[in-house]
């Protein structure tokens, strides 16, 4: 949303608050009997950069050979600011004040395998390996370096240390809290190259705190990105899921059905709903979400293959 308008949906001092929204989600679906998991940023925080734009993770442009500050999707402080991960701790003791059974973490938590090489990045690089942090120095013809590698894994190390932060903060005000990462599709079918362009692993997602590994294995995004027919899209998704239980276990995993097409803002059809259930019922997935609900769900259809739990968001 534009700066103007950006908030939290729950009552905190640390940020805009839109509606204490999530108040009224936790009364009406407790007395349902249905959980409720808070979805939350943790870089992504606009509000903060509307002040303090410089505090914000600093990328290499290949092209222009120009390190510029926020030019990705998603407008992220730098999780080399360890202030940041006060006010975070801050903002969370919120969150959980409120009776919910979990936290999702957005998919803003991430580096590119150009960033960060913000202000924060610099100091702590040099101060920890006592050197300038200098992109020449971490590629070499378009492959890492060995400094490169062990650049991906401090920013792997440092993300995963700040969720750790967040995570006993949290379970210091609802020990029962029980936490969601959203993790890129590739985290669980090439790790390596989770690792290099997003700066996530999924096993030490589990090492941090993270009871659920919730892959984004939306089956569109996956048959653009690697130029193959929704149906192999589709299919893929029981490699992933494989490829996942390997890495954390059958139980930690949770595997999104897309069901909406963001980029032609239609449903997909039944038959590809479908057919991901078939795939991933077979790959002996324990846990699928579908995602978004929309009111025209063919909700009888998820109900096949999810008769007793299932979760939508």
């Amino acid at each position: 949303e534009p700066l103007s308008e950006c908030g939290v949906y729950f009552q905190t001092d640390y940020a805009p608050v839109k509606r204490d929204l999530l108040k009224e989600v936790v009364e009406k679906a407790h007395a349902q009997n249905i959980q409720v998991f808070a979805w939350m940023t943790t870089l992504d925080c606009p509000w903060v950069l509307a002040h303090h734009p410089e505090w914000g993770v600093t990328a290499y442009d290949w092209e222009t050979h120009e390190y510029k500050t926020n030019v990705s999707w998603w407008l992220r402080v730098s999780p080399f600011d360890e202030e940041h991960w006060d006010y975070l701790e801050k903002l969370y003791t919120d969150l959980a004040s409120y009776d919910i059974e979990g936290i999702v973490f957005q998919d803003d938590l991430y580096l590119r395998d150009n960033e960060d090489f913000s202000i924060f990045a610099r100091e702590k690089y040099k101060k920890e390996f006592g050197k300038e942090l200098l992109i020449g120095n971490l590629y070499s013809n378009g492959d890492l370096t060995e400094e490169g590698r062990t650049w991906v894994e401090w920013k792997c190390e440092t993300l995963m240390d700040m969720c750790r932060r967040i995570i006993t903060t949290v379970h210091a005000v609802n020990p029962e809290c029980a936490f969601l990462i959203d993790m890129y599709y590739e985290g669980v079918i090439t790790p390596e190259t989770c690792r290099q362009y997003y700066a996530l692993d999924a096993q030490k997602a589990v090492e941090a705190g993270f009871r659920y590994i919730f892959v984004m294995s939306y089956h569109h995004f996956i048959a653009g990105d690697n130029s193959i027919t929704i149906e192999e899209a589709i299919d893929l998704m029981g490699d992933m899921t494989r490829m996942g239980i390997s890495l954390v276990g059958p139980d930690r995993l949770i595997m999104k059905v897309q069901v909406y097409n963001w980029w032609t803002d239609e449903p997909v059809e039944d038959w590809e709903i479908e057919r991901a259930y078939k795939i991933l019922t077979e790959a002996q997935c324990c846990h699928v979400a579908y995602t978004p609900h929309h009111n025209q769900l063919p909700f009888a259809l998820v109900r096949q293959f999810s008769p007793r739990h299932f979760l939508y968001v």
